[in-house]
């Protein structure tokens, strides 16, 4: 562990882990919050109409996965395939929506 180098005990590193996650959690939130408020509904129907990068990204994330659970088949190594299956057809999934969506709105 990186703070366990630092020569930061085990169980002290373990506590500034989970302060950190901790008070992420609690913050990030709220500043999403603030930023929802200032969401009209052209910027939503902006985001509706067109695929992004972030769509783009999904898809290559989706075969990225995929292309792990082959080679895990492949090299007969299961140990992650249900993970790299989880992840591929999540990714999937939600590149599917979202390329429908912007087809659907777009007629």
């Amino acid at each position: 562990m990186l703070l366990s180098s630092g020569g930061i005990e085990c169980s002290i590193s373990w506590k500034i882990i989970w302060s950190l996650t901790t008070i992420i959690g609690i913050g990030l939130p709220i500043i999403f919050i603030k930023h929802i408020k200032n969401i009209t509904a052209e910027n939503i129907a902006k985001l509706k109409t067109k695929l992004n990068l972030v769509n783009l990204l999904e898809l290559v994330l989706a075969f990225y996965f995929a292309f792990g659970v082959l080679k895990g088949i492949q090299l007969k190594d299961y140990g992650l395939l249900p993970f790299h299956l989880m992840l591929a057809i999540g990714f999937l999934i939600v590149f599917y929506y979202s390329f429908k969506q912007s087809f659907a709105s777009n007629k």
